[in-house]
């Protein structure tokens, strides 16, 4: 008997002491926390395009000046510290380049430097001080991407381009030695059905501190490297079979609009960004003549192994319901962008509540918009 209530007493012992199997979640929402809004004024171009960094210490807002003058050069720069929802200072920065067109693609930044993609350059600027140092020429091509990893600054080239000459693929990474500001290309192999690439919005390449990630577009299929492009693993799934594996991709309108007309019928992977040490796969299918349904896979790299393994597997994109208690964790992802650990959203402020308002229900906030003024915000999340 006396043994019998031992083995009881260890056995309920261990059952509280041993931590209990995670749950997985349901929503990508789920692996997200809502940190704080970036608000914007009417003083901010809209129309013209708006860079974001968002840092543990600093964000930064990227605008053209009032003028929307694409000629003038002229950029405003603003600094967020911390969660402040408001800018505390504003820097107005002239491109450096006597081109036709001056813009900007975009931003990221660290402890040492702010630095902007644009103008088939990369330039940047001392972070303390806000002034030039370096500009790297990109050999003729645009980096619509940039990532700070380290010491080393990644450019990404995804969107394909009449180059003159033609490269040897439409996939160009740049990498660029902050300390030494030397530059070094590499061409990563195209996509299938790249046209997928140029008229829509689609990451098919992260990077994180370890890893090089590149997707196709049609296929579930994922190449890893490490940062000297040598391919280390793949990840492969069936949840795109059965798909339209064929398009037109030629560069005219035609192609175009027949894209237009098949995207919706299409299985496809959105986008793939590294959180952390995880890479999120996000993808589609067709739901009924012009709708889609979108999930997110969550992969893991298993040191033991050295292979990629599936921790969550169709996370799904919550959708509220008007009549719905306001909450800000409800909010879609299938257009957010993820970078690191947080997760940016743009949206209108006017269907959010300021500090002095409680609104109940999202249909509240909805009718309540056209009353406040003409500013957007950005929201932020971040990784759990």
């Amino acid at each position: 008997m006396r043994w019998y209530i031992f083995w009881v007493v260890i056995f309920v012992f261990l059952h509280i002491s041993l931590p209990s199997k995670e749950t997985s979640p349901e929503y990508i929402q789920d692996l997200f926390d809502y940190s704080h809004l970036i608000t914007l004024d009417e003083s901010f171009v809209l129309r013209a395009g708006i860079l974001l960094h968002v840092g543990s210490d600093k964000s930064y807002v990227l605008s053209r000046s009032v003028g929307e003058d694409t000629t003038d050069g002229l950029f405003r720069l603003y600094v967020y510290e911390g969660n402040n929802t408001d800018y505390s200072y504003r820097k107005t920065l002239k491109h450096p380049l006597e081109t036709e067109l001056k813009s900007f693609e975009k931003i990221d930044a660290n402890d040492s430097f702010i630095c902007l993609s644009g103008s088939r350059h990369i330039f940047i600027y001392d972070k303390n001080t806000y002034e030039l140092i370096k500009i790297i020429n990109l050999e003729g091509y645009i980096a619509n991407k940039i990532k700070i990893v380290g010491d080393i600054l990644w450019g990404i080239s995804s969107k394909p381009k009449r180059y003159r000459p033609a490269p040897p693929t439409d996939i160009i990474i740049f990498k660029i030695d902050l300390k030494t500001f030397e530059l070094k290309t590499h061409f990563l192999p195209t996509p299938k059905n790249k046209m997928l690439l140029k008229f829509f919005h689609r990451n098919t390449v992260a990077i994180n501190k370890n890893f090089i990630a590149q997707s196709e577009i049609t296929d579930y299929f994922i190449k890893i490297y490490d940062h000297n492009f040598n391919l280390l693993d793949s990840i492969a799934s069936d949840q795109l079979k059965d798909n339209i594996n064929q398009i037109n991709n030629k560069f005219d309108k035609g192609s175009l609009w027949e894209l237009t007309s098949k995207v919706y019928q299409m299985k496809l992977i959105e986008y793939i960004y590294f959180s952390g040490d995880e890479l999120i796969v996000h993808w589609s299918v067709p739901d009924g003549e012009d709708n889609k349904k979108y999930f997110f896979d969550v992969f893991i790299h298993d040191v033991a192994t050295s292979k990629w393994i599936k921790k969550y597997s169709n996370l799904k994109d919550y959708k509220y319901e008007l009549d719905e208690n306001f909450d800000f964790n409800k909010f879609s992802m299938k257009y957010s962008v993820i970078n690191g650990e947080y997760s940016t959203s743009f949206r209108p402020v006017s269907i959010f509540p300021t500090e002095n308002e409680d609104f109940n229900k999202y249909t509240e906030l909805r009718n309540k918009s056209d009353e406040i003024g003409n500013k957007y915000s950005f929201l932020v999340y971040k990784r759990k």
